[in-house]
């Protein structure tokens, strides 16, 4: 389901596409930094899904339906425990584990905890 631009809310991937490429190659590497070191700019959210992202002007309220933005230890843990749980008996990784938690508690895990194999040592 995407949100139509008459919502003001736009997919991330669609909004990217979008970009003209000359300005597309003036961006950093890491094409999520603009969204993420312009909170005046963008508010980025995921919507019903996991790794489903839009993104809107700030001053939009966000849909309902929309996913946490924070996270603390005990719930980004509980989550991951959840996910463990649906990975059943197949063998996976550390990084696989990680991709499929939601973009915000990926996020928390990144910049506070320095990567969920530290979080999960604790």
């Amino acid at each position: 389901e995407i949100l139509s631009t008459a919502n003001n809310f736009v997919t991330l991937r669609s909004f990217m596409k979008n970009v003209p490429p000359e300005l597309f190659d003036l961006s950093p590497a890491q094409h999520m930094n603009p969204f993420r070191n312009n909170p005046k700019l963008f508010k980025i959210f995921e919507f019903k899904q996991v790794g489903k992202l839009f993104v809107c002007r700030p001053e939009v309220p966000l849909p309902e339906g929309h996913l946490k933005m924070s996270y603390n230890e005990a719930e980004i843990i509980q989550l991951t425990a959840a996910v463990i749980q649906t990975m059943g008996n197949r063998p996976q990784s550390i990084f696989s584990l990680f991709g499929r938690l939601p973009w915000f508690a990926r996020e928390q895990v990144r910049t506070v905890h320095k990567g969920l194999f530290e979080l999960l040592k604790k």
